[in-house]
């Protein structure tokens, strides 16, 4: 059972990032609302408030909707002014100007889509209201919204400040947060270990959530992963039908680049080729360098059995025998040298010959391939 340590992904660079970012924004009395894609990662209201702990000016409130009866936001946050009745609560400007509610940090969060339509309007006549009070002397709201397009949020203005976890992370963060979580693993031989980590990496894109679930399969169910990812898209209701956008948690941006889920995917029309793709992108960062590590030894340990100038039967010959292939040195050797020998020069051909045509290697011959280590 795989820890689900969230203080470590929020201390990663990526994470870390964001939530600093928003931490700046309620130090400088600015309102905030958080943009959430449905599946966003946890824990993000426990780092926020541990980075605001150093601060005694600063009260940090939780507040969740789900909890409350009504929707009056005026009601609801009434409570934190401490100077104030409801009876002498009249507006937003009002509870901004509360000596009572000064300093407090309200974390808002569980709205629906009825809802949000009271709050965006509130906050808009919020953050107007405080705009022209000392940073001190102000109340700030965080407004933790999920799986809502942008489109739905309101502009950001000197005291309101808009954070979407959106391109938010880079390759580096869902690499480091898969070596934590295979490091309460067993552990594995280094090119396994490596096959193994690379997989998941292209398996679970953007999300760490899917994380807990790659690192605790073996590495024949993460070369074959079809059924695996189509089980993730059942179980967060996505169909083949479901669109592909951000709110819905089905694609975000690494380092700029779009990315779609894995798990969407595989449903889709064009699951087969998709997935292979995935599959035999975490492949080649491993498999070519073993490959040319064992292309090297074969041509030091065999070299006076090796002969150039070699004709490849394909309209070129090569010279110099540093540039015989794995193909050709099999092709030489083949019958040369001790059957162990001459199956691990076939099997690195075969994978060799695979990858350079964009072909996945699956669990049987790559098992094969870890044996021979």
């Amino acid at each position: 059972m795989i820890y689900r340590d969230w203080n470590y992904w929020w201390s990663l660079p990526g994470p870390s990032g964001f939530v600093r970012s928003i931490v700046e924004a309620i130090r400088q009395g600015t309102n905030v609302i958080i943009g959430l894609p449905r599946w966003a990662p946890e824990g993000l209201c426990e780092a926020v408030d541990a980075e605001l702990s150093g601060n005694e000016l600063l009260s940090f409130r939780r507040l969740s909707l789900n909890a409350c009866s009504g929707n009056d936001p005026l009601r609801l946050l009434v409570r934190y002014a401490h100077d104030l009745s409801e009876r002498d609560l009249h507006d937003e400007a009002t509870l901004a100007g509360s000596k009572g509610f000064w300093g407090h940090v309200v974390w808002i969060t569980e709205f629906n889509t009825q809802e949000w339509e009271d709050w965006r309007y509130f906050i808009e006549r919020y953050a107007d209201a405080v705009r022209s009070q000392p940073e001190y002397e102000r109340g700030v709201l965080c407004l933790v919204v999920e799986g809502m397009a942008p489109e739905m949020f309101p502009k950001e203005d000197v005291a309101l400040s808009i954070h979407l976890w959106k391109n938010a992370i880079m390759e580096l963060d869902m690499l480091a947060w898969l070596h934590h979580l295979m490091g309460q693993q067993p552990q594995q031989g280094g090119t396994q270990r490596r096959l193994k980590l690379r997989h998941a990496l292209m398996l679970v894109g953007y999300d760490p959530q899917l994380a807990f679930e790659a690192v605790d399969h073996n590495l024949e169910l993460l070369t074959s992963p079809s059924a695996w990812l189509a089980s993730i898209a059942s179980a967060r209701d996505w169909t083949k039908d479901t669109e592909i956008c951000w709110e819905k948690g089905t694609c975000d941006w690494i380092e700029g680049l779009r990315t779609v889920h894995p798990a969407i995917l595989s449903i889709k029309d064009t699951a087969q080729a998709d997935i292979a793709r995935l599959v035999w992108r975490a492949q080649i960062g491993v498999l070519f360098p073993l490959i040319e590590e064992e292309r090297i030894r074969f041509l030091n340990e065999y070299s006076a059995m090796l002969r150039v100038p070699h004709d490849t039967g394909h309209g070129s010959v090569i010279k110099k025998k540093e540039d015989l292939e794995i193909g050709h040195i099999h092709y030489q050797l083949r019958s040369r040298v001790d059957t162990n020998e001459e199956k691990r020069l076939r099997l690195l051909r075969d994978i060799r010959n695979a990858l350079a045509h964009y072909v996945p290697v699956y669990p049987q011959k790559l098992q094969n391939l870890l044996d021979s280590i």
